[in-house]
């Protein structure tokens, strides 16, 4: 399954993509979120000119600013979730059990072959907000993996 050239484009700004998935057990919630990965050596990140707007990656030479990307898995039981979005709904912390299965790829090829475990439209990959859980971001994942 290639990815689809809209949601590639995404990507090689800089930007996230998620999407719900299906779970593997009864009663549970599943979700997939990819945070592209900035080789700090040939590329910046380009902070928005106008509020509201994501930011994106830049090169400073020839060549790709990502050096990969990182991989999330995150399936939890319903009746958690909601406990959750109840207590986000009420300003508190981040989700605690937030514990995810993560993995790093190294290009585009490799992404795709890997989020066919999960995703069976990849069409469904759009904007992390938009999927209904509220993921850590990249950097705080990657701190997990102890890659940074």
């Amino acid at each position: 399954m290639p990815l689809p050239l809209k949601i590639l484009n995404r990507l090689r700004l800089g930007r996230e993509v998620a999407a719900r998935v299906t779970p593997s057990r009864p009663d549970h919630l599943a979700w997939v979120y990819v945070y592209p990965m900035l080789d700090p050596q040939n590329g910046v990140v380009v902070k928005p000119a106008r509020m509201g707007a994501e930011p994106r990656f830049a090169a400073l030479g020839e060549g790709n600013p990502i050096i990969g990307f990182l991989v999330c898995h995150l399936e939890i039981e319903a009746a958690v979730a909601e406990e959750v979005y109840k207590g986000i709904r009420d300003d508190l912390e981040d989700p605690a059990f937030d514990h995810p299965d993560l993995a790093i790829v190294a290009n585009e090829e490799e992404l795709a072959v890997l989020l066919q475990r999960w995703v069976t439209d990849p069409m469904t990959l759009h904007v992390p907000m938009d999927v209904g859980y509220r993921f850590n971001k990249g950097p705080t994942l990657l701190r997990k993996l102890g890659a940074i």
